[in-house]
């Protein structure tokens, strides 16, 4: 893929924190459409930890590739997985290999 060209895309990667102090990527299953593509970006799953002298710091455990899209000139842009076909609502990228 080019920097510009139009792709179509089911998915839309959102950053969730679970209760174990995970930070981490889902997938969320929508619509087909088109977007831009703008390029790849590495992302990461990790854990979030506190300490009372440095504060919250992140500790990164598994990385991944993801494209970076936006709908048009005007909307912010957003992650996708790419070639990923996502079965289910929400889909997290911890257990996608």
């Amino acid at each position: 893929m080019n920097f510009g060209e139009t792709i179509q895309i089911n998915n839309r990667l959102i950053r969730l924190i679970s209760n174990d102090h995970d930070k981490y990527w889902a997938a969320w299953k929508s619509k087909p459409k088109s977007v831009i593509f703008l390029g790849y970006r590495t992302l990461s799953n990790g854990q979030r930890d506190y300490d009372m002298e440095e504060g919250y710091t992140y500790r990164p455990s598994q990385h991944f590739k993801a494209a970076l899209v936006c709908e048009n000139s005007h909307t912010n842009p957003f992650y996708v997985l790419i070639d990923v076909d996502i079965k289910t609502t929400v889909s997290d990228t911890r257990k996608m290999k």
